[in-house]
């Protein structure tokens, strides 16, 4: 079994994942390696990967951009959670990953406005044993 590098917050506060103060690294398998996975694609910029252009998605233009309201924040972010869906289903197929990290599903949760255009985000990740993980994404504002 393969695993992936998972950074652990040493505030222990879930609520800031991308933050600086981390402990050491562990090794992560099955349903967070599936998440850690969808978040690279998730957050890094299409067009910026060297190695591959179309690896990645439009999230990061969300942030500042121009949304009308909650609706379209949810219209534009089922746009991309489908490509980011879509290259992970891709790369699963040749990959020979256990089931336990393979991408199944992702879908809404709930947005919740902050006020003055910033928005929470939480998404339910599945993988293929049909394993639910709920991830809060970046606020967006």
């Amino acid at each position: 079994m393969t695993y992936d590098l998972h950074f652990v917050s040493t505030a222990g506060q879930d609520e800031k994942p991308f933050a600086f103060g981390y402990r050491a690294a562990v090794a992560v398998a099955g349903p967070q390696k599936l998440v850690n996975r969808f978040l690279k694609c998730l957050l890094t910029p299409k067009g910026t990967d060297p190695t591959d252009e179309n690896e990645g998605t439009r999230f990061m233009s969300l942030i500042g951009g121009n949304l009308a309201d909650t609706q379209h924040l949810f219209d534009s972010l089922a746009l991309i959670l489908e490509d980011a869906a879509a290259q992970l289903r891709t790369f699963d197929r040749s990959a020979g990953l256990p089931p336990s990290e393979q991408f199944g599903s992702v879908s809404v949760l709930q947005i919740v406005e902050q006020g003055a255009g910033y928005y929470d985000i939480w998404v339910l990740v599945r993988n293929a044993a049909n394993e639910p993980v709920s991830v809060r994404l970046p606020t967006i504002g």
